[in-house]
């Protein structure tokens, strides 16, 4: 999804880097997929940070964003003004960030029981001190659909308060971001925290 959106947003005239900690995109294709996908890339203007390791990040993205890399050992910082990057939990506990956890099983999305496909869940995370959404995880039946929704409210920099206040279709998969954010979250979690 990274990949797509990252060229789609170049394409639509911004500059872009791409950071993967990987030595090249989509590591797990055969080499002539990566190879053709770094060309394509590299010819569009898009920029790739290989091997490298998110150490930090400071600012607001839409505003301006400044990201610290490891990168072969040396560090690096890397500016721009927007970050299209979804946290997971343990990242976010390993680079430092305080989340609030939005988590709901799949059986309370009403569609996913009416079709009778209730296993999984959706978590959100979630600025401890804003309402900016970090990171979304969704594991159930077709949550990619509802990922391309949270990704929208993400570049946008909408606060989750939209989607937990929006009138979505019924009955949909995506309309499970309304109980998802009415869901009440948990206690701030910092970077020192264990569990």
């Amino acid at each position: 999804m990274g990949l797509e959106l990252s060229q789609a947003m170049r394409r639509f005239g911004s500059r872009v880097t791409i950071i993967d900690r990987n030595n090249r995109l989509m590591h797990r294709e055969d080499d002539d997929v990566t190879e053709s996908l770094q060309n394509l890339f590299e010819d569009e203007g898009i920029d790739t940070v290989l091997n490298a390791r998110v150490k930090r990040i400071t600012g607001k993205s839409g505003q301006s964003v400044k990201v610290v890399i490891e990168q072969r050992g040396a560090e690096k910082t890397l500016e721009g003004s927007h970050l299209l990057v979804g946290l997971s939990e343990k990242e976010a506990k390993a680079q430092g960030i305080a989340y609030r956890l939005f988590k709901i099983p799949m059986e309370a999305v009403m569609r996913a029981s009416t079709m009778s496909e209730t296993r999984g869940f959706l978590k959100a995370l979630v600025e401890a001190d804003g309402d900016r959404i970090l990171g979304f995880t969704g594991f159930g039946v077709d949550t990619g659909e509802i990922l391309s929704s949270v990704q929208i409210a993400m570049v946008a920099g909408l606060p989750y308060t939209v989607l937990r206040d929006a009138i979505l279709t019924h009955p949909t998969l995506v309309e499970g971001l309304i109980p998802l954010f009415l869901s009440v979250p948990s206690v701030p979690k910092s970077a020192s925290a264990n569990n």
